[in-house]
């Protein structure tokens, strides 16, 4: 060791201070043991579709309920519909009658919360076994 604090790269020891001298494996790194543990809580995933779903349970009513879906064009699908014009004007109108070309909400039908949503071309080239 110097006498100006650098490490040398032959030794694995720093000097902390003028009296101490700790190797560097002894010093504190945070381990997977040293985390707090996680608790085991049930996590609900839903593969949300563009058609109305049953649910066992809405996350914020808790009732058993049938959602109720909302479908309207995003900004994606108006820079859809412009690239469609400019290729091919006359079927422009395509991605504005296309579910998977908008943007859909799901709601609880019993207390109108938002359940979840699909982004406009989410779920276009995706195939789902049932």
């Amino acid at each position: 060791m110097t006498a100006n604090n650098k490490k040398d790269p032959e030794t694995p020891y720093i000097i902390t201070d003028a009296v101490t001298v700790v190797p560097e494996q002894e010093q504190y790194q945070p381990t997977a043991a040293s985390a707090p543990p996680l608790r085991n809580a049930p996590v609900i995933v839903f593969q949300y579709s563009r058609n109305p779903m049953n649910l066992d349970q809405c996350p914020h009513c808790h009732q058993p309920t049938r959602t109720r879906i909302v479908s309207y064009p995003s900004f994606i699908t108006w820079i859809s519909v412009v690239f469609t014009f400019i290729i091919f004007w006359p079927l422009f109108w395509l991605p504005l009658v296309l579910e998977s070309t908008k943007h859909t909400d799901h709601f609880c039908s019993k207390c109108g919360a938002k359940i979840g949503d699909i982004g406009a071309y989410k779920d276009c080239c995706v195939s789902t076994r049932h």
